[in-house]
């Protein structure tokens, strides 16, 4: 079961970059034509806090698996059985060799990319000076250190991503990590938007959080979508002792190539939030609202219609969830999506991990050719517990485990239980079939 922290930081960070063709967005002020998806049976608390964990839902999968086919707007079944099988022996032994070394005490990854190349927080040690470095990490070859973050007693890392080859950027929160009396206190604000030039190291700071006056601004966002980076600014009065007023908030964008920033939308009471469907303005309630599109298939738009939830792509093949315990997938050369019913399936949270075939669902595969879903065996990775696959690329699966809790503490500084980047190839690999 992963903590709220770790969903905090993979629903930043699960969705890279994976609509890559969206035209620049023009400035939007309110078209009223624009989808808003209709909220979700769960309510969460939406009014800027930085911990969004809470809202998501651990996916928890249960033994039937219902398939049914889908037309827009209508559902009706093809099967009624189940169609739950386990891994064959050849995934127990890809996955047996997924952890993929990333040097260091631990690593956290945070994006995938489009290729299948894992973007990892690495630190190095966790007394006062240690390293602490993002680094490429890929299935048969040494870790690629991209950056070094400057002063990492005091900057944790949100969430990095590539934009191409030439650009990282770097979600950081300025708040004290390697603390001896209260290893639980770390922040999750983010404080600064970052954007490294890999050719020159030239570090281009986007945003900033100031503290000023009566209230506060705040920074949300730091996300990835063709190719140029978006974020929020929102400044939340002191209330004055009354009720809390609405809360401005304004969405800009920078493309790296031409270093100019544009505002692309506005409103109040809203955070960002990404998935294949493009950028998200995620208000209480859990309304939603596509403030930038991405181009969809035409068999998915229309499936999807205005609820694009937890929708998941690898460019190719797509995956999103219709409610709580239902899965729906397209892939090229379906007329119509597919439905599956596999009970307790979360309908919030970060985007489904689609590779090639397949879909990662946690701690599950759910295959797109055979409808079959397999569990993965809580041992199928030596050495680790908690394992989950929460990033897909075609062709790849990607997550992390961590070690058996132990010796929380190394020279009196708390580290936790260490994690480790998994790396999942499934190519090659047979279907899943009951």
């Amino acid at each position: 079961m992963k903590t709220d922290e770790e969903l905090e930081h993979l629903m930043r960070a699960t969705f890279a970059g994976r609509a890559k063709t969206v035209d620049q967005a023009p400035a939007w002020s309110g078209d009223p034509g624009l989808p808003s998806i209709d909220p979700p049976p769960t309510s969460r608390l939406r009014r800027w806090m930085p911990a969004l964990a809470a809202a998501a839902a651990v996916i928890v999968i249960a033994t039937s698996v219902i398939v049914l086919r889908s037309g827009p707007g209508k559902r009706s079944p093809i099967s009624p059985g189940l169609c739950s099988t386990t891994l064959p022996e050849a995934w127990v032994t890809a996955l047996n060799s997924a952890v993929v070394p990333a040097g260091g005490l631990t690593a956290r990854p945070t994006s995938i990319t489009a290729d299948g190349a894992v973007i990892a927080v690495r630190d190095d040690g966790v007394t006062p000076g240690s390293p602490r470095r993002i680094v490429e990490l890929r299935r048969g070859a040494e870790p690629k250190i991209l950056y070094t973050v400057p002063n990492p007693d005091n900057r944790y890392v949100l969430n990095a991503e590539l934009i191409g080859a030439k650009w990282l950027l770097v979600d950081i929160s300025n708040e004290p990590t390697r603390l001896r009396d209260f290893p639980d206190s770390r922040g999750d604000s983010l404080d600064e938007v970052l954007l490294i030039n890999l050719d020159s190291g030239e570090a281009r700071d986007l945003a900033t959080t100031p503290r000023v006056g009566g209230g506060n601004t705040y920074l949300d966002g730091g996300l990835v979508l063709n190719d140029n980076v978006y974020w929020a600014v929102a400044t939340e009065g002191d209330g004055g002792g009354g009720p809390p007023a609405p809360v401005p908030v304004t969405v800009h964008a920078y493309d790296p190539e031409t270093g100019t920033t544009t505002t692309v939308y506005s409103g109040t009471d809203f955070t960002l939030g990404i998935n294949a469907a493009g950028l998200l303005a995620e208000g209480q309630n859990d309304s939603v609202r596509v403030i930038v599109p991405a181009p969809l298939p035409a068999p998915v738009a229309a499936a999807v219609g205005s609820s694009p939830r937890r929708l998941g792509t690898d460019g190719t093949s797509y995956a999103w969830t219709i409610d709580d315990g239902t899965v729906a997938y397209w892939r090229p050369g379906m007329a119509v999506p597919m439905h599956v019913r596999i009970p307790s399936v979360g309908a919030i949270g970060s985007p489904l991990a689609v590779a090639g075939d397949v879909i990662g669902l946690d701690n599950g595969i759910l295959d797109m050719r055979t409808d079959a879903y397999a569990p993965i065996p809580s041992n199928a990775i030596p050495g680790l517990v908690d394992s989950g696959l929460y990033f897909g690329a075609l062709n790849v699966l990607a997550g992390f485990g961590s070690e058996p809790r132990g010796n929380d503490f190394v020279d009196g500084y708390y580290e936790g239980r260490p994690q480790r980047v998994l790396i999942l190839d499934i190519h090659g690999l047979p279907p899943l079939a009951c």
